[in-house]
């Protein structure tokens, strides 16, 4: 398949030496139906209140909310910093074996007015693994991918009552 371009408006040049389609992906494949926004990093730590001591002391982010995990029996914290939308998922698991590298734990989406099937389908036809079942949470839909270079990817969607 071949490279995603940068968007033209980040760098003019890159119309110039390379051709439009060129970055086009192969006909057939599907395509986002919606607009879905990248909302926030998810990163795992090995010492929750430490991270967000660090996070919230050294770089001055607030803290947003901390809770369990059931399914993983875990705890997450989400921070942001001041005037921004972008929020930091703090994720800390027990009992499991930390390696080097493991620290970027997932990428989160908004799968927007597409169902979050539709958009874990969509990610495998681009050579992305399903990972699990998609799940029905109390407040939102879930599901998840490992992209073509194994980094998770959360797709989710709010469930409005």
């Amino acid at each position: 398949m071949p490279p995603i371009a940068p968007n033209p408006r980040w760098n003019g040049a890159i119309n110039v030496w390379r051709p439009r389609q060129m970055f086009m992906p192969p006909k057939g494949l599907p395509r986002p139906g919606g607009r879905m926004k990248f909302t926030y990093t998810g990163i795992e730590v090995r010492d929750l209140d430490r991270a967000i001591r660090f996070y919230t002391e050294a770089l001055g982010m607030t803290l947003l909310a901390r809770s369990k995990i059931p399914a993983t029996n875990g705890e997450v914290a989400g921070l942001r910093s001041k005037g921004s939308q972008q929020i930091l998922e703090l994720n800390w698991y027990p009992r499991r074996r930390y390696r080097a590298g493991s620290e970027l734990d997932h990428l989160g989406f908004d799968a927007g007015k597409e169902d979050v099937d539709t958009v874990i389908d969509r990610l495998v036809a681009y050579g992305a693994v399903r990972t699990r079942p998609t799940e029905v949470r109390k407040k939102y839909i879930v599901g998840f991918a490992k992209d073509p270079d194994g980094i998770w990817l959360e797709v989710y969607k709010s469930r409005r009552q």
